[in-house]
């Protein structure tokens, strides 16, 4: 992971708590699905799924049904990469009910 790497996820962490406690839960969504995506993109699928896990269950609460769709296409591409094709496919296939 570049130096970069882990100031931006720093950086994000702060801000998810940040947003948490002010109560911006939209906005930590979106967080969540950027720490995700560099997770993602470093390997590190375990992390990234619990990022757009936690994405999804926040975009539930908000009855977001877009950033729904999106955290679990998210969602089952981390289960695709870790071999996981079963729960890859359902997440994918919420991922289209939703569009």
């Amino acid at each position: 992971m570049s130096g970069e790497d882990t100031q931006e996820l720093s950086r994000l962490r702060r801000e998810k708590q940040r947003l948490k406690s002010n109560g911006n839960m939209q906005e930590f969504a979106n967080i969540c699905n950027q720490s995700g995506e560099i997770l993602f993109r470093l390997g590190k699928y375990e992390e990234a799924l619990k990022e757009h896990s936690l994405e999804n269950a926040t975009c539930v609460e908000l009855k977001d049904e877009l950033g729904e769709a999106i955290a679990n296409r998210r969602i089952g591409e981390c289960h695709s990469e870790m071999g996981n094709y079963v729960l890859a496919l359902k997440h994918q296939e919420r991922h289209l009910g939703r569009c």
